[in-house]
């Protein structure tokens, strides 16, 4: 009989350890091309000011007592959970009550306009109107 040979673990051909060989790498992804999204428009100004119009509660403003005297007054104006200052002129301010308090606040719109700076209304004015009522219609 041939003489059969035993194999051991040092006539096994030798491999390099897994943490030997660099793991190969992926080949590169192609960079994708910057993309517009849809909702831009491709040119782009630059804007002067935001300007905001406030619409005010007439029954709240014809409640105001403003002080005497003074040139000036700082509102706060709460919009939702915001808070705006706002700096307008007691004038302004005395003369939109008066409006508010004469045709009844279920009669009058208020507003405030002026242009916006963080949480800050510049530039301000306040105003109220009488509600212009609408023509009945003439009956055909």
């Amino acid at each position: 009989m041939s003489e059969q040979r035993r194999l051991t673990i040092a006539d096994l051909p030798t491999s390099p350890r897994l943490t030997d060989v660099p793991a190969p790498r992926p080949p590169p992804r192609p960079q994708p091309q910057p993309q517009q999204p849809k909702h831009t428009p491709g040119m782009t100004l630059a804007g002067k000011a935001v300007k905001v119009v406030i619409p005010l509660d007439a029954a709240a403003l014809a409640r105001l007592r403003p002080p005497e005297g003074l040139p000036r007054i700082v509102l706060a104006v709460r919009v939702d959970t915001r808070v705006l200052t706002v700096d307008v002129a007691a004038k302004s301010l005395r003369k939109a009550i008066a409006v508010a308090r004469h045709t009844g606040a279920e009669n009058a719109v208020a507003f405030i306009q002026g242009k916006l700076v963080a949480d800050t209304v510049t530039e301000a004015g306040i105003v109220a109107q009488p509600k212009v009522q609408k023509p009945e219609p003439v009956p055909a």
